[in-house]
């Protein structure tokens, strides 16, 4: 999967970094993530994020700080 390797590696590398942003720059990074998910998964827009990214296998980024 070319989403796994080239989003989510970067996100999971920097989260230690962007996770102390502020909430408007996190969020960003969240629909940045959903917008990669969407392609990945080929849903609907109106598909609920958390079901994207459950479909992916992906944590969100407010869960891949908390995870650190």
């Amino acid at each position: 999967m070319l989403a796994d390797g080239i989003i989510m590696s970067k996100l999971s590398y920097l989260i230690s970094l962007w996770g102390g942003c502020e909430k408007y720059l996190i969020r960003s990074l969240q629909v940045i993530q959903s917008k990669a998910a969407r392609v990945v998964t080929k849903l609907d827009w109106y598909t609920p994020t958390h079901v994207l990214l459950s479909q992916c296998g992906w944590l969100s980024v407010h869960q891949l700080y908390i995870t650190l």
